[in-house]
């Protein structure tokens, strides 16, 4: 029986002002998931803050999210306190991004140039703050694509992780990603790996789809399609619908009992 559901965020919840087609009939899927005792949260690169700003297009107040994972793999309750028994992840997260901040000062500049002078140079570049290095923005996830790629056949130093959210490719550290995150959330419940669903729609959640985490997983119609590979490889659930309308479909399933 799931107990825990985890959600990404944009292409899972949220989708710009298209949130408005859907926002509230997901949001009633997740308090009726909340009031059987599911814990339902989010994980996502977006701050705590920015997420509560968006909620109000799914009319949810108080009651979610349960939980917030950072991409880095660090857990939050809904209130941005520390998880309880999630303490010594998080604590160990930190210490790793410190010195994989020192690194990224060192190789940041190097990478931006490998970019901006290839086949496959960025539309715009932002800081991507929680790596402490910079997000290259491309007008299709296609292109995205193909400049990971680009950027794998470099000498990087062998715990850069390339990844792609979408249309931005950015360096991430290993070992800290988004299925570390909703593992030490599982643990510190004493809770199987069958016990977990894990949403998402892009390459950044791959990690939490990992099998050897052995949780459950879907994605919406919309997804990357190397997402709903690997979710059809699990033999997961790929929705029909997309964004936020397909990860209603997933919840639902749950609720009516299809689902288990």
């Amino acid at each position: 029986m799931v107990r825990i559901i985890g959600l990404d965020f944009d292409g899972t919840i949220y989708w710009g002002e298209d949130t408005r087609k859907w926002g509230e009939k997901l949001g009633e899927a997740i308090e009726e998931l909340l009031g059987k005792g599911v814990s339902v949260g989010v994980v996502s690169s977006r701050s705590r803050e920015d997420v509560q700003r968006i909620l109000p297009l799914l009319g949810i107040r108080d009651s979610f999210p349960r939980f917030h994972i950072t991409e880095t793999g660090m857990v939050f309750d809904g209130e941005g306190k520390e998880y309880p028994g999630c303490e010594e992840n998080n604590r160990e997260v930190r210490e790793i991004l410190k010195d994989f901040y020192k690194l990224m000062e060192e190789i940041k500049e190097e990478v931006k140039k490998f970019l901006l002078n290839s086949p496959f140079p960025p539309r715009e570049i932002r800081p991507a703050i929680e790596w402490g290095g910079y997000l290259y923005l491309y007008s299709s996830p296609e292109i995205a694509e193909k400049a990971r790629k680009f950027l794998l056949d470099k000498n990087l130093p062998s715990c850069v992780r390339i990844t792609r959210n979408l249309f931005g490719i950015y360096l991430t550290r290993e070992n800290l990603n988004k299925g570390r995150g909703i593992d030490a959330l599982r643990r510190s419940l004493s809770l199987p790996p069958q016990d977990v669903l894990v949403i998402g729609d892009s390459l950044n959640d791959l990690p939490m789809m990992d099998e050897k985490l052995g949780f459950k997983v879907a994605t919406p119609g919309s997804a990357d399609p190397l997402v709903k590979e690997k979710v059809i490889e699990r033999t997961g659930i790929v929705a029909r619908s997309s964004f936020g309308e397909g990860t209603r479909e997933i919840l639902l399933s749950f609720l009516s009992g299809r689902l288990k």
